[in-house]
Formats: structure tokens, C-alpha cells, sequence
């Protein structure tokens, strides 16, 4: 049986560029994950830790009877808003969606009034309070899942309303920049605590991807502008945060294909998510091989081997994948990662990948 450490190793050898390990599959299955997370809202702090317990015993049973790549973790699942919130953002929580902030800037002068505001005195540390009681529970061989990261600037894309913001990258660029700065400096702060508290081996806010020190991060708005305006505001603050961290794997659900060279030159670039229609998805394949992993998403139904049905190589040579799957029940999340676990666990490094049909 595939154990914990096994699967951690599976995951730090897909990063080598010259690692056997191709293909990572994961398998999603309805009849072992039955627990409905409590609503993201701070009153349900306690429920919170509980849902989060429980899921993490529940993922350690699974790890016990399905062989897939997934390494159980604690998730400290949250939404977008939790840093526009630490600066301030009145935030809103629907009862049937995930929270967001409301922006409260609206002109440059307002933007510089914005301080960075000391870690201990923000709503970020509700995350650190529920963090710790689980780690007391699970002890140091726990492994956490982040809670959301967004890039500096979409967090500014948070605070500063976009009809405002958008034009004043044109017009007042040093003052989105400062803002940018602040951002990224309160982010420094959540996370050097957090790597200190946690550790450094831990899965991804999104997917869920297992990484050994580096971060990951959302960068959507990317998507709403240009080309030099991604170098302008962009380039730099990822650069640095990559740098910083040692590694960096990037989700991006935005139509930025004109920004996909500039990822590429993204250093330490581990994992790539990108979520889009399959015929994107299949440009970026080629595209991204030599550069990262990758775990594909599409906008019809995420799974990855189901991409292409107009050849037989659906993959280019060298590729490196994370393939999610789903099954109703045990038996068929069993028989589905026997089917996997004979198709992909090869010591050669595959010239396709086939797709399966079940």
C-alpha cells in the first residue's frame, strides 16, 4: 500500500525535471466524503476546527483503502477576502456562497491613507488561533492545507474599487504600487509566521497539491490587463515572493494566455493550475512541459486524461501531471485507481498518456 511518506516522495519527484514520476492522479470520492463545511463566517469558529478534525480523520482512513497521490491534510480552507479584511474590507457572507470583500477605496488620496496593519491586531489571526488547536490534535506530523493566497495586486483589485483602480494604473501607477507593497508586506508577515508555527511541507490553498517550502498563490487579475502592465505591477512583487520562499506554484483561472510568457519566467515555478476551456488547455500543454508540472483544469468537467479526443497522443512527450478523477462510491474510487495505478506508475517516463475510459 502506497503510505503517506510514499506519496509525499511521488510529489517531490514530479517536481524534478528529470524525476520518473509523470503523472500523479487524485481521486475525489462522494461516498467518503460525506462532512458539509460550516458557513466561513467567525461565529463558527468552533464548528470550524471540529469540520476540520473530522475531515482530517476521515482523509486518513482514506489514504488507508484508496492508492491515489493525495496526502491527507488539515484544511484551513478560507476565501478570497481574509487579507482585504486585515486591512480593513467590510466583508460579505452569503448564506450559500464563499465570503468576499467590498472594496472601500475610491480615489488615490484614499489609497495612501492605507497602513499596514500589525499581524496581531487583524482578523488573519482568527486563522492562527483555529491553526493551533488543530495542530495540538494533530501533532507535528500533521500537514496543513493553506488557507486562500491571492498575488498582492489582487488583493489591491480587493480594496481599491476596479473603476477606480484601473484607470489610476495609468494615471497614478507609484500610488497602486505602494499599496501593492503594503499588501505584500502584511502577506510576509502572515506567512513567515505561519511556515514558523506549521511548518513547511504543506498542500496548496488551491489545487491541492502537495509542496516542501515555496508558496502558492492565485493571480486572476492578470486576466484584466496587459502585457506591460502584467511587468509594470505584477512581475516583480511574484518574483520576490518566489524568491523569498524558495519556489512558487501558481492557480490562475483568468483568460491570460497573453501572459503565459511571463510565467514561464516565473523562478522556482513548481506547479501550474490553469483553469480553461480544453482548447487552451491543450495549447499549454506543449507550452509549459520543460518549465513545470501542471495540473490541468477545464471549464466542462476537470479531468485531465478526458481533454482530448482528437488524438491519440494527448499529451507532448516530457509532460508532467496531476489528474483528477471522481468516483460515487469505494468500490468504484478502488477499481478506478487500480486502472490508474496500471496505466501511470512506470519507471519509464511515458511518450502519451492514454485516456482511459472506465
Amino acid at each position: 500500500m502506497r503510505t503517506v511518506e510514499m506519496r509525499k516522495e511521488r510529489w517531490r519527484d514530479l517536481y524534478r525535471a528529470d524525476g520518473k514520476t509523470k503523472v500523479l492522479y487524485q481521486i475525489s470520492c462522494k461516498e467518503a466524503e460525506t462532512l458539509q463545511a460550516p458557513p466561513l463566517w467567525p461565529e463558527y469558529k468552533k464548528e470550524r476546527i471540529e469540520w476540520a478534525w473530522n475531515r482530517y480523520l476521515l482523509d486518513l482512513k482514506k489514504a488507508e483503502w484508496l492508492e491515489d497521490d493525495t496526502v491527507p491534510c488539515i484544511s484551513m480552507v478560507s476565501g478570497t477576502e481574509i487579507y482585504a479584511e486585515a486591512f480593513g474590507a467590510r466583508v460579505h457572507r452569503p448564506d450559500d456562497n464563499m465570503p468576499f470583500a467590498i472594496p472601500f477605496l475610491f480615489s488615490p488620496q484614499e489609497a495612501q491613507k492605507v497602513k499596514v496593519p500589525r499581524l496581531e491586531d487583524t482578523s488573519l489571526m482568527r486563522l492562527f488561533e483555529m491553526a493551533d488547536e488543530l495542530k495540538r490534535r494533530g501533532g507535528d506530523e500533521a500537514i496543513f492545507k493553506l488557507p486562500d493566497v491571492q498575488s498582492p495586486m489582487d488583493v489591491v483589485a480587493q480594496l481599491w474599487d476596479k473603476t477606480d483602480l484601473f484607470p489610476n494604473m495609468i494615471e497614478e501607477p507609484e500610488v497602486v504600487k505602494e499599496l501593492a507593497e503594503k499588501v505584500k508586506q502584511l502577506q510576509i508577515h502572515f506567512f513567515d509566521e505561519w511556515f514558523k508555527r506549521y511548518g513547511t511541507a504543506y498542500i496548496s490553498h488551491c489545487p491541492d497539491y502537495y509542496m516542501e517550502g515555496g508558496i502558492t498563490m492565485s493571480i486572476d487579475e492578470i486576466g484584466n490587463v496587459s502585457a506591460a502592465m502584467y511587468e509594470e505591477f505584477f512581475k516583480q512583487e511574484i518574483i520576490e515572493l518566489a524568491n523569498r520562499y524558495g519556489g512558487i506554484g501558481i492557480h490562475c483561472c483568468a483568460d491570460a494566455k497573453h501572459q503565459w510568457k511571463y510565467i514561464r519566467e516565473v523562478p522556482g515555478l513548481r506547479m501550474l493550475n490553469l483553469y480553461q476551456p480544453v482548447p487552451v488547455l491543450e495549447e499549454s500543454y506543449p507550452y509549459f512541459k520543460d518549465v513545470t508540472a501542471m495540473w490541468p483544469g477545464n471549464l466542462e468537467h476537470n479531468v485531465a486524461q478526458r481533454l482530448t479526443n482528437k488524438k491519440k497522443e494527448a499529451y507532448p512527450l516530457g509532460s508532467r501531471l496531476v489528474i483528477t478523477e471522481y468516483a460515487e462510491t469505494k468500490e468504484e474510487a478502488i477499481r478506478l485507481a487500480d486502472r490508474l495505478k496500471a496505466e501511470y506508475d512506470t519507471d519509464r517516463a511515458p511518450h502519451m498518456i492514454p485516456r482511459i475510459v472506465l
